[in-house]
C-alpha cells in the first residue's frame, strides 16, 4: 500500500527558511509510516536539508511570508497551481495526501478531476483568519463545492465543520516521539521564561514586555522578527531581565531553549490562534515544560497550563507546574487511528 504526501506551499520566512506546522508534520509521519507504507515525498527544494528521505521530489517554488503587491499575490496563486499539476503528474501512488493546504487546491480540485484518493490535513477550519470576511466567504463556498472529492480530512480540530463525520480522522498535530526524552533529559532548567518562534504581529509583544518590565521574573523572547519596526520598539523599551534575539533557530537549539527553560510563555492574539493549535505549545509540553498563554489557547487543545485573559495578570500570578497526560500524543495509539482508515480508504 502506498502513500504520496505533498506539500505544494512550502512555509517559509523571508529568507526561504521553512517554518511553521508543515515540516514537523511531515517529519512526524515518515518516522510513524515508514516501513508500513509504501511512501513518496513531493515538497518545496528548500525542506531538501530539513528531511532525511530517499523517495522525494522537490518542487522549485516555496511561499515566502513577506508582504507581496497584488501583482506578485496573483502570480504566487499561480505558481502553488502549477506546484499542484506538477505533484500529481509525479505521484507514483493512489493516495494522495495534502499535508500542507489553502484554497489553491480547492480551485484545482474543481476544475480537474484527478482520479486519485485526496487525503487534506487541515489545521483549522478556517485557512483564511476571520478578519477577510470576503475572502473566508469564498474559501468557505470552494470548499463545499470539493467536499465529495476529499475522501479524507486529518484535523486536530473538535470544531472542524464537514457533513460527513465519516471522513474525518481527529489526532494531534504533533506526535511524542523518542527525541523528546533526549532533549529532556539532556539539559538541566534553568531560571527563566521563554517566549520562542517566528516574531510577528501574531503575538502581544509590546504589551509582553511592558508586563514582564514590571516583574523579576527573566524574560527571554528568541526568534525571527519579521518586523524590524517592532524590534526595535520592544529593544527600545525592555529592561534588564528581558533579553531578545532577533535570529532563525535551528531545530536542535529550539529544543535546547525549550528544554532548559522554566515556563513557556505565548503571547498570541485571539484574532490569530483561536481555533488552532500551537506547534511550540505542543513541542513545550512534550518537553515537560509548563506553558504560560490565554485561556483560549488551553480550550481549544485540551491541554493545561498557566492561563490568563489578560497578560497584565502575570504580574501577581503564582507560577507553579502544571502536568499533562501525554497518552492521547502517543505514537502507537495515533499509528492505530490512522491506520484503520488508510485501509479501508485503500480497499475501496
Amino acid at each position: 500500500m502506498g502513500l504520496t504526501i505533498i506539500d505544494y506551499i512550502g512555509n517559509s520566512d523571508k529568507d526561504g527558511n521553512p517554518i511553521g506546522h508543515p515540516i514537523k508534520t511531515i517529519n512526524n509521519y515518515i518516522e510513524l509510516f515508514e516501513g508500513i507504507y509504501e511512501l513518496q515525498l513531493i515538497v518545496p527544494l528548500n525542506y531538501k536539508s530539513k528531511l532525511s528521505f530517499e523517495n522525494i521530489y522537490f518542487l522549485n517554488y516555496f511561499q515566502k511570508f513577506k508582504k507581496y503587491n497584488y501583482v506578485l499575490k496573483i502570480i504566487n496563486i499561480f505558481r502553488r497551481y502549477n506546484n499542484i499539476n506538477k505533484s500529481i503528474k509525479l505521484a507514483q501512488n493512489e493516495v494522495l495526501w495534502f499535508m500542507n493546504i489553502d484554497f489553491v487546491l480547492f480551485i484545482y480540485l474543481i476544475l480537474n478531476n484527478i482520479n486519485k484518493k485526496v487525503i487534506i490535513t487541515s489545521y483549522s477550519d478556517e485557512d483564511i483568519k476571520k478578519r477577510h470576511k470576503v475572502l473566508n466567504f469564498f474559501n468557505k463556498t470552494i470548499k463545499k463545492n470539493v467536499e465529495s472529492q476529499i475522501d479524507l480530512y486529518i484535523t486536530s480540530n473538535p470544531n472542524f465543520n464537514t457533513k460527513k463525520e465519516d471522513k474525518i480522522v481527529y489526532i494531534p498535530d504533533y506526535i511524542y516521539l523518542e527525541k523528546y526524552k533526549y532533549y529532556e533529559k539532556e539539559f538541566e532548567t534553568e531560571d527563566y521564561i521563554l517566549c520562542i518562534g517566528v516574531m510577528n504581529n501574531s503575538k502581544k509583544l509590546v504589551e509582553l514586555v511592558e508586563v514582564f518590565n514590571k516583574t523579576n521574573y527573566s524574560l527571554k523572547i528568541v526568534g525571527k522578527f519579521t518586523d524590524l519596526k517592532l524590534l526595535k520598539a520592544i529593544q527600545k523599551n525592555a529592561n534588564d531581565n528581558i533579553e531578545i534575539r532577533n535570529e532563525y533557530v535551528d531545530e536542535s537549539d529550539y529544543y535546547k531553549l525549550i528544554s532548559k527553560s522554566k515556563y513557556v510563555i505565548l503571547p498570541y492574539k485571539k484574532e490569530y490562534y483561536y481555533n488552532r493549535s500551537s506547534g511550540v505549545l505542543l513541542d513545550s509540553i512534550f518537553l515537560r515544560k509548563t506553558v504560560i498563554a490565554p485561556s483560549f489557547i488551553f480550550e481549544y487543545n485540551e491541554i493545561e497550563g498557566i492561563k490568563y485573559n489578560k497578560l497584565e495578570e502575570l504580574k501577581n500570578k503564582n507560577l507553579i507546574f502544571v502536568h499533562n497526560n501525554l497518552k492521547p500524543f502517543d505514537k502507537e495509539i495515533i499509528l492505530n487511528k490512522l491506520s484503520k482508515k488508510l485501509k479501508k480508504l485503500m480497499e475501496e
